[in-house]
């Protein structure tokens, strides 16, 4: 009962923020909105597009609508997450979708994955010619990202946090998210983590980019600051999340028109509980 009263509370707030906030007004129609608000839980919606069709001692392995391979979740995390990450991840219209027609992955891009989770994003790429850099601290996710790609040989893997600067960072190694804060300590069985930029990884080795996607759990602008010269040299397409509490979209959008002022952007979608856009896509045409 607590869920669904959540649940319709949610619902609610989408259509709320969209007539008290302006700059929501002008991310998303009323129809989007209210389609929203009326949507299917997305477990109903997973099962639409996922089956499982077998598991062992860590894994559950899921047959995905128009993939080939098999799709491989930790089976000690909830169901509810996998059904959010293949509800926004199978369906284009979704605010989470991190594609749109002005911005998408062309067949040979080089392609960031900033906060890789699960890998479902990068599953979703492993098309001839791209070659995909996974980038994500958190050991349960690195566990099954080495199991799903390990056999490919344009999957890099890189097991760290994302920030503006090279160092180390605390990260909670129960949570399914992956934040990591300078703040945290080892008190609460915190783990060390490295931390990484952008820039280190491609702009000073001389590796171009194509696309470049972050959801990082609030941590988007520090990894933005961190791909300054990256953004700079290659104008990578981006689709960065928006929505989670603290991040400024529009210092995000400042800070890159900055240094390539040719980037044209579109904010998609509200979040129910920030009333922040979802997503910010940015391109050079």
């Amino acid at each position: 009962m607590r869920g669904l009263r959540a649940g319709i509370l949610g619902r609610l707030r989408l259509i709320y923020f969209y007539f008290v906030r302006k700059d929501v007004r002008d991310s998303v129609t009323f129809l989007e909105v209210l389609k929203a608000a009326l949507a299917s839980r997305c477990e109903v919606i997973a099962s639409r597009f996922s089956k499982a069709i077998r598991e062992d001692s860590e894994y559950v392995y899921y047959s995905i609508h128009g993939e080939e391979n098999l799709f491989i979740y930790p089976k000690k995390l909830p169901y509810h997450n996998f059904a959010q990450v293949i509800s926004e991840g199978c369906q284009r219209e979704h605010w989470h979708y991190y594609e749109i027609p002005q911005a998408r992955i062309e067949k040979g891009d080089v392609v960031v994955d900033c906060g890789s989770a699960e890998g479902f994003f990068a599953f979703q790429n492993l098309r001839a010619g791209n070659h995909l850099y996974c980038i994500e601290p958190l050991p349960v996710f690195c566990r099954a990202l080495h199991k799903l790609f390990d056999d490919y040989d344009n999957v890099t893997i890189i097991e760290a946090a994302l920030s503006d600067r090279n160092g180390k960072l605390y990260i909670c190694p129960s949570s399914i998210s992956s934040t990591c804060k300078p703040e945290m300590t080892d008190a609460n069985n915190d783990i060390l983590v490295e931390a990484v930029t952008i820039d280190s990884l491609f702009a000073d080795k001389g590796i171009p980019i194509n696309f470049l996607k972050a959801d990082l759990e609030g941590f988007e602008e520090k990894m933005i600051l961190g791909s300054l010269k990256t953004i700079q040299l290659f104008k990578p397409k981006i689709a960065v999340t928006t929505y989670h509490p603290g991040t400024d979209y529009n210092k995000i959008i400042h800070i890159i028109k900055q240094v390539v002022p040719e980037y044209q952007f579109v904010l998609k979608g509200v979040e129910e509980l920030t009333g922040n856009p979802v997503m910010l896509h940015m391109w050079v045409k």
